[in-house]
């Protein structure tokens, strides 16, 4: 849908090629350029706010939940069974996340020291930063499956998922992660 009249009206408008294909992330980047992530590794861009899309090309098959443009200007997919990769060179090229879980990814956020939280199925919650060569991976006894995660006041996060929401403090976070609390600093300066 389209609106033009600040959601007052809206318009069908399909993203080009049309696929048979499921679409499940939208993301703004820096740049202003309009992403979708999808089924089977499909992405596709817009330089012009939606009027024309561009397939990009994926490095993998597997379906993509989200994307999500870091505070770097990376962009960085995420989806089925743990899946994560990292473009530097706005979707040109990707480089394949390594992770431990199975879970699949349907959430991210990006707290302001560049950590990454990432919220999937089985009430699993992922920590770690791009440069990280492995994620920390968590099982909360949380009901049911994350769906999404976003950064809460005061270094803490927001989690929403089947069995409602609810707010992480940070310092639950340091302690769930095994994270020396005199060696993090808050603010993330």
């Amino acid at each position: 849908l389209r609106t033009q009249d600040g959601g007052s009206t809206w318009t069908l408008h399909q993203v080009q090629p049309q696929t048979d294909f499921h679409l499940y992330g939208l993301a703004l980047a820096l740049d202003g350029s309009l992403w979708i992530a999808g089924e089977a590794g499909h992405l596709y861009c817009s330089q012009n706010q939606g009027k024309t899309w561009t397939t990009r090309p994926a490095p993998h098959t597997e379906s993509y939940f989200g994307i999500m443009p870091l505070r770097n200007g990376d962009l960085f997919v995420y989806g089925f069974r743990g899946l994560m990769a990292i473009s530097k060179n706005q979707g040109q090229t990707w480089q394949r996340m390594p992770t431990s879980s199975q879970a699949s990814i349907i959430g991210a956020a990006e707290m302001p020291d560049h950590t990454l939280f990432l919220a999937g199925t089985n009430a699993t919650l992922l920590r770690g930063r791009e440069k990280n060569t492995q994620f920390a991976v968590q099982k909360l006894s949380y009901k049911g499956s994350l769906i999404s995660v976003l950064p809460g006041p005061e270094q803490g996060l927001w989690l929403l998922g089947e069995g409602g929401m609810e707010y992480m403090p940070y310092k639950e976070i340091l302690r769930m992660f095994s994270i020396p609390l005199k060696h993090q600093n808050p603010t993330g300066s």
